[in-house]
């Protein structure tokens, strides 16, 4: 499969906002939304929200038994994802937890 569009926002910093966006065909649509959970120091914590958008492209998504994320090795703060996954026949909504890391399709 090949990414056509990426883009990424999230609520740490009302000061900084990044978004990134790559855009192409829109064929297959892969979102993901991903929470987290940062702790600046001790005494307090700061709560943040990523919304992880992710189009691609596959010549045959039959091939295509699942995605393996690495967010919960990169960042392991994180307590939950929320995924709601569209493809051309298929929509699907759920949730995964550390150690889970991989999304069947």
């Amino acid at each position: 499969c090949k990414i056509e569009h990426a883009s990424v926002r999230h609520t740490l910093s009302e000061d900084e906002h990044h978004d990134h966006d790559h855009h192409a065909d829109d064929s297959h649509h892969h979102q993901a939304e991903h929470d987290e959970n940062h702790h600046e120091h001790e005494q307090h914590s700061n709560h943040g929200e990523f919304t992880i958008e992710y189009h691609y492209q596959c010549a045959d998504l039959a091939k295509l038994e699942q995605i393996d994320t690495q967010w919960f090795k990169l960042f392991s703060a994180t307590e939950k994802i929320r995924i709601n996954l569209l493809t051309d026949t298929k929509q699907t909504a759920l949730e995964l937890h550390q150690p889970q890391s991989k999304i069947a399709l």
